[in-house]
């Protein structure tokens, strides 16, 4: 799915392909000090034009991630959907779009709080995902950083 050339904006990363290949690598080292992450597909469509020269996907997905906030243990829930659209097989344009977010500690018992002037900064999608990158001190985007325009497509 990416190019030599292709550009990678996450939450906790933002760069070219090798540079998030690299701080992804850096990242899974660190063991239990960095957050599991786990994506699930949950069902894509394609529509493809009949010269094959342009497609547009739409692929619906799950995020779980399990990390310690302020010495809790929580999973967070994130359901989205990715919207991509190829020209002669490159990805032009991408986006992503959240529908819903949850954070559910492992015990029960357990509260948390959200940090909402931190949570102000963040792109609207990006907020609940964003709060435990925020807790371990990592740079997040900001709302003016965020994606590509959809005039610039």
């Amino acid at each position: 799915m990416s190019f030599d050339d292709a550009y990678k904006a996450t939450s906790w990363k933002q760069g070219n392909i090798d540079e998030f290949i690299e701080a992804s690598m850096e990242d899974l080292a660190k063991g239990s000090g960095f957050m599991c992450i786990l994506h699930r597909i949950i069902g894509a469509s394609v529509d493809i034009n009949p010269q094959l020269t342009r497609a547009v996907c739409k692929m619906t997905m799950t995020i779980t991630c399990r990390f310690t906030f302020n010495k809790i243990e929580m999973d967070n829930e994130a359901d989205y959907r990715f919207f991509f659209s190829l020209l002669e097989e490159r990805v032009v344009f991408y986006t992503l779009q959240f529908d819903k977010h949850k954070f559910v500690p492992v015990n029960p018992e357990m509260v948390f709080h959200i940090l909402e002037d931190e949570m102000e900064k963040c792109p609207s999608g990006f907020v609940k995902i964003n709060e435990p990158s925020l807790n371990d001190g990592v740079k997040m985007l900001t709302s003016d950083q965020f994606g590509t325009s959809r005039e610039s497509y």
